[in-house]
């Protein structure tokens, strides 16, 4: 029995089917991506602020892929120091770096099929319900 893929992942490849999905999943909304660990390598953290800002403008990190992340910056940065016609081991982790990258939604064929976040409608400055300062709350009623 194949093993079984992780939500997040079904609604990246496209292959996420409402009859078996669960409604009562946690959802997490999209945040920044923190600040590299300070125990990476200055390459590292080059990879990391690179991918922390094609993540965040498609809205597909949230608090819970900290590791995620960090194994992707690890996979690119590795794949980046392959030298060109490395062994099999280093095709094998070019070849990682990529699925990883495609689950994130990192190449441009696979964005098509990532779901992002959507973006939060602007506030009106006169909305007493997102606004608290707007509010009539100090007027008083006769």
């Amino acid at each position: 029995m194949p093993a079984r893929v992780p939500r997040a992942l079904k609604i990246l490849r496209g292959t996420l089917r409402k009859d078996r999905d669960n409604p009562d999943a946690p959802q997490l909304e999209p945040t920044e991506v923190p600040e590299p660990p300070p125990t990476m390598s200055d390459g590292e953290k080059a990879v990391w602020r690179e991918l922390a800002e094609a993540v965040e403008a498609i809205r597909v990190y949230d608090r819970a892929q900290y590791t995620s992340f960090r194994l992707l910056v690890r996979l690119v940065y590795a794949a980046d120091a392959c030298p060109a016609g490395a062994s099999s081991a280093g095709a094998r982790i070019w070849q990682c770096a990529q699925q990883a990258l495609s689950a994130w939604g990192l190449r441009p064929a696979d964005r098509e099929r990532v779901h992002a976040a959507p973006v939060a409608p602007p506030r009106s400055a006169d909305d007493e319900f997102t606004n608290p300062e707007s509010s009539n709350e100090d007027e008083e009623t006769t």
